[in-house]
């Protein structure tokens, strides 16, 4: 069938089927550590005020270390910072939860966010330049790739904590997971040379863009602020509001990230058929009212329906925006995408920061609604721009 075609190019191509790996394990880990973030909470008796300071540690070091990462692209080649990236967060993410302070795990967090922002910038400068080479859309199955690896990691790591696995334990197989394949892509990824940033006469400067890449910009907080919002208490929230069972835990979070990828998968099929604005203006409607589910019906089943449809209706945002900054007129060619990329994993990371104080001033529900407030500012800024 034709909707298939898309997908048998991408895993028949090699270095397609690489750069998929480092998305994949960019969402194992943070599906892990979003599932873990309940037992977090409980092991060092934090409220919701204290996990959302705990939680700003991602984004400060992302943001802080954002002109470092670029930079370092610069000089090494986004080929290499790529697969360095993947091996620093493994050793990372086998600290998390091994830690016995409380400043430790600070510590750890904040080097998490500065690997966070390395591998994200790399990884999809990767993609873009195998875009330009085999002329074929592959950004969406991409990011279907680290949907479908945060589902792997929230089932994974629900199930075998809640069949009595210990944390720590769980996390040196993941590590062991993500080890194995790594290794079996390094030789694809390291053989893709591109210079779109490093040739350019301009070196990155992380800036306020302006025209229609602000626009972009604005529309990328609101979906990543959502999507990051999501997964970090969806697990907190079918715990503490819906009471559901601990094997349940992180199947929000699971339901959300299966339809975010299947909408990726099929994304870039759908996307140049109905249009870059249709979709993303559909998505962000579909959003609201999946998590408006979510908040009127505080049940196991229809919680985990309502995660769904959020993860649905967000899952092809960011492949559009990146492949629309990519190819952004107004800034040399590659410093759309790694200055999008920038601000994007910002709202990424700070949109579990805001729900944690929020929550703790107000409720986590009332947090969930302005959730869904930003699904329909988002759907205003689509109809200002052409993507």
């Amino acid at each position: 069938m034709q909707v298939f075609q898309h997908l048998i190019h991408f895993f028949k191509n090699r270095q397609a089927r690489a750069i998929a790996a480092p998305f994949f394990l960019f969402g194992l880990l943070y599906g892990t550590w979003a599932t873990m973030i309940p037992f977090v909470k409980e092991k060092f008796a934090l409220d919701d005020r204290q996990l959302g300071l705990l939680l700003l540690c991602l984004p400060m070091g992302a943001l802080f270390y954002n002109p470092t990462a670029a930079r370092l692209i610069q000089r090494f080649g986004m080929e290499r910072i790529t697969i360095a990236s993947m091996f620093v967060l493994i050793i990372l993410s086998i600290t998390w939860l091994m830690v016995p302070w409380l400043l430790m795990l600070v510590l750890v967090l904040l080097a998490t966010g500065m690997g966070n922002t390395q591998l994200n910038i790399a990884m999809n400068l990767c993609a873009s330049h195998i875009e330009n080479v085999t002329r074929a859309n592959i950004m969406a199955t991409c990011h279907g790739m680290f949907s479908l690896g945060l589902m792997s990691g929230a089932l994974f790591t629900s199930t075998s904590v809640g069949m009595g696995l210990s944390p720590v334990d769980h996390m040196l197989v993941n590590a062991v997971i993500g080890v194995i394949l790594s290794i079996l892509v390094v030789r694809t990824i390291h053989g893709l040379k591109a210079d779109d940033i490093g040739k350019s006469e301009e070196k990155f400067k992380l800036r306020f863009p302006k025209g229609a890449l602000a626009v972009m910009v604005g529309i990328s907080l609101c979906t990543n602020l959502t999507e990051g919002s999501m997964i970090d208490w969806a697990s907190v929230y079918m715990k503490e509001i819906v009471k559901a069972p601990t094997i349940y835990i992180g199947w929000g979070l699971a339901s959300f990230s299966i339809l975010m990828a299947t909408g990726r998968f099929f994304g870039d099929y759908f996307i140049p058929k109905w249009g870059n604005n249709s979709v993303l203006f559909f998505g962000g409607l579909v959003v609201a009212l999946g998590l408006s589910v979510v908040i009127l019906f505080p049940t196991t089943p229809m919680a985990i329906l309502g995660f769904a449809l959020g993860g649905g209706g967000i899952s092809c945002a960011a492949p559009i925006l990146y492949s629309a900054a990519a190819k952004n007129k107004d800034v040399p060619q590659g410093l759309g995408l790694a200055i999008l990329n920038s601000f994007s994993i910002f709202g990424f990371l700070v949109g579990p920061v805001v729900i944690g104080f929020i929550s703790e001033a107000t409720s986590l529900k009332f947090s969930f609604a302005l959730v869904v407030a930003l699904a329909l500012v988002w759907m205003y800024l689509t109809s200002k721009v052409k993507l």
